[in-house]
């Protein structure tokens, strides 16, 4: 597969990363963005934690057993999907930084 890169992109890219060989530009800047991206997902889900004073496994229990106030409130599920979506994604971003590493 091969892919052109505009001559703007290319030059910030190698101003971006300091290295001059497209390929490995490319994966350190992927790297550096996979870090970042963790970070903020990691934020994100210790916010929910320290809202809920709990892990997602025990949210997760207490939602289905309906133990949590206002179960079904549009707060509460948005809050549940959420936490979901973030681990999910936390996820795949760990599992692309390994292969970036």
């Amino acid at each position: 597969m091969s892919a052109m890169i505009s001559p703007t992109v290319l030059k910030a890219l190698i101003d971006f990363t300091g290295e001059p060989r497209v390929d490995i530009a490319v994966r350190l800047a992927l790297r550096d963005a996979a870090r970042f991206k963790l970070e903020e997902l990691e934020s994100a889900l210790k916010r929910l934690e320290e809202k809920y004073r709990m892990i997602f496994p025990e949210f997760e229990r207490a939602f289905q057993n309906e133990e949590i106030p206002d179960t079904f409130s549009y707060e509460v599920e948005g809050d549940y999907l959420e936490w979901q979506g973030l681990r999910s994604r936390k996820k795949r971003v760990e599992d692309v930084l390994r292969w970036l590493e």
